[in-house]
């Protein structure tokens, strides 16, 4: 018994003092901190007027963000500040001449330049063949560098807002002075449009963009001139008609400020350049792709799609032309800009 009482007593010991070495032993080490990401060298402040991020120039904007950071390795980040967290694109404009943010999209607006509109001379292209050799590697393109340097910012190319048509709660017959036309009032968005319209033999009005659903609502308005078809799909249950009037394209430059493109380097230029270039040629393919399925979803919709004949398009073409490209010379754009705009005019067919 006395042997058992030991042997027992010495097991307790033993057991005893392992869970004191156990305990005693020192913790494992804690694995190690990962490595602190690099900030970026570089920080662009962008700002554009889309909100929403279906939206064509928000993915524009999202795409070059990511490219330059991929194409970087990270050491230069863009801020991409969408809708109008930074201010509307009036405000962003401005901000971009004079330095405070550094990157934005440019709607085609004489606020920037007078010339700027030069797109909005009527019927100087009507498809996309045309928009495409005029405004993304064409004539226009140089007249937008100087544009942009007058205006304290680096040109990096342009993308297409799409072709802008006219919207309407009312049929009528597209073709100059027609009788269905001249008693309808439309929406006009610029003095270019004003004279487009007026020309076709539409009553004009002004209005913000804002109020040209309610008014279609309340019958203030028939009509309006410049919505592209991605944003006729807000007016589906105002605006029954879609008339592919192709008077004007929106090539939309992207700038930069200028002091701060000079002080970037040599390198980041080219980084930012290549970026831009790859998406925005991209994106006029995909543009026009789109405007397949806009069409399809507008007529999903119920809204009519009249697409002119081509003795329509001459006929309105030759109106337009006639009587707005002098006015716009005297009154607006520059004999440059003009001079170039006959330039890449398409024959009419």
């Amino acid at each position: 018994m006395h042997r058992r009482l030991v042997l027992a007593l010495t097991l307790v010991v033993v057991l005893v003092a392992g869970l004191v070495a156990a305990c005693a032993a020192p913790a494992p080490a804690p694995a190690p901190a990962p490595a602190p990401v690099p900030a970026p060298e570089v920080e662009i402040i962008l700002a554009q007027h889309n909100p929403l991020p279906e939206m064509f120039t928000y993915r524009i904007a999202e795409r070059i963000r990511t490219t330059v950071w991929k194409n970087s390795e990270g050491r230069i980040e863009i801020k991409h500040y969408p809708g109008d967290l930074l201010g509307d694109w009036l405000v962003q404009i401005q901000q971009v001449k004079e330095g405070s943010i550094n990157m934005t999209v440019v709607p085609p607006s004489a606020t920037f330049d007078p010339d700027l509109e030069y797109c909005y001379a009527p019927f100087a292209v009507y498809n996309w063949e045309g928009a495409r050799a005029a405004y993304e590697t064409g004539a226009a393109v140089d007249l937008n560098k100087k544009i942009c340097e007058r205006n304290n910012t680096h040109f990096l190319g342009v993308h297409p807002g799409s072709v802008s048509i006219v919207i309407s709660a009312k049929e009528f017959t597209p073709m100059p002075g027609d009788p269905s036309i001249t008693k309808l009032k439309t929406r006009v968005n610029t003095k270019l449009t004003e004279k487009t319209a007026q020309a076709i033999g539409f009553r004009t009005i002004s209005m913000p963009f804002s109020e040209v659903h309610s008014s279609l609502m309340l019958g203030t308005i028939d009509a309006a001139f410049g919505p592209t078809y991605e944003e006729a799909l807000i007016f589906t249950d105002v605006a029954p008609y879609a008339y592919d009037i192709p008077f004007a394209f929106n090539p939309s430059p992207w700038v930069m400020n200028m002091d701060f493109w000079n002080n970037l380097s040599a390198e980041d230029q080219d980084i930012i350049q290549t970026a831009v270039s790859e998406v925005l040629a991209n994106a006029w393919d995909e543009a026009i792709e789109s405007e397949t399925k806009l069409k399809e979803e507008l007529v999903a919709k119920g809204v009519e799609i009249i697409a002119l004949t081509p003795e329509q398009t001459r006929a309105i073409a030759e109106k337009c032309r006639a009587d707005v490209w002098p006015w716009a010379e005297e009154n607006l754009l520059s004999a440059e800009a003009m001079e170039m705009v006959r330039g890449f005019a398409q024959p009419l067919p």
